[in-house]
């Protein structure tokens, strides 16, 4: 009877831990580089004191990101750069 107990005290722990081990599992959100121009005033500007840019397209972004579960890198980079070409 002791052998019943411990073999299915083993096997019920073996399914708690398969079972719970997806939940317990670590993921990371995934980072997104957005570029954006610090020269458009109200939109996007470069605030001196933080010296990062900030803004209304940018605070939508960050709030798009927040929503969907995916972290936000703002990077400032010159409007040319923004376009690609082939």
């Amino acid at each position: 009877m002791f052998q019943f107990v411990k073999r299915f005290a083993c096997v019920l722990a073996t399914g708690l831990l398969l079972t719970g081990a997806p939940a317990l599992s670590v993921t990371t959100a995934p980072i997104y580089a957005v570029g954006a121009t610090a020269t458009g005033i109200l939109f996007t500007f470069l605030d001196v004191k933080t010296n990062s840019i900030q803004g209304l397209l940018v605070d939508a972004i960050k709030a798009t990101g927040k929503a969907s579960g995916f972290d936000i890198n703002i990077e400032q980079t010159r409007f040319s750069s923004l376009i690609p070409f082939r």
